[in-house]
């Protein structure tokens, strides 16, 4: 029956997107514009406590928009925090790429409407900072490839 279906639609699990990996740790594989929109409407209906923030660890492939998802997600105006790192993967944005990418989104936005940006050397790196930085009622998400996704899954920081 159709409410069958809504309700077994419902309920399906689709592993690294928006899923809850610990409580207030969200990986999500949003690794184009269109993913990145859907991420950021999700992340917007998301219930925030009063005083608290968001963070993001940002990766992405090279053959991929991520210098126009990184804009995306920084004039969302969503997180108080982005860290942004390249993976240990053939196809990612280099360090140098992915702080070329951090620098012109920076540029192009209003001082006050700028997240903290960080480029780091390290998906484990960054992942622990952001962890360690989180405080209670904090949200953190990890976003831009369905590698990172599977990086941070393997890591034992998580």
């Amino acid at each position: 029956t159709p409410d069958q279906i809504r309700r077994g639609l419902e309920q399906a699990f689709w592993a690294g997107r928006m899923e809850e990996k610990r409580p207030g740790l969200w990986l999500d594989g949003a690794h184009n514009p269109d993913g990145i929109r859907a991420f950021l409407e999700t992340v917007r209906a998301m219930e925030l406590p009063g005083g608290a923030s968001r963070h993001l660890l940002f990766s992405a492939v090279r053959d991929k928009r991520y210098g126009q998802m990184l804009g995306m997600l920084a004039a969302s105006g969503l997180f108080r925090t982005v860290l942004a790192v390249p993976m240990s993967n053939y196809r990612s944005v280099t360090l140098d790429e992915m702080k070329q990418a951090v620098e012109e989104t920076i540029r192009e936005l209003p001082a006050d409407r700028r997240p903290l940006y960080r480029v780091m050397d390290s998906v484990e790196e960054a992942l622990t900072q952001m962890i360690r930085q989180k405080k209670p009622g904090d949200l953190c998400f990890v976003c831009g490839s369905l590698y990172l996704v599977g990086i941070v899954e393997d890591l034992t920081v998580i």
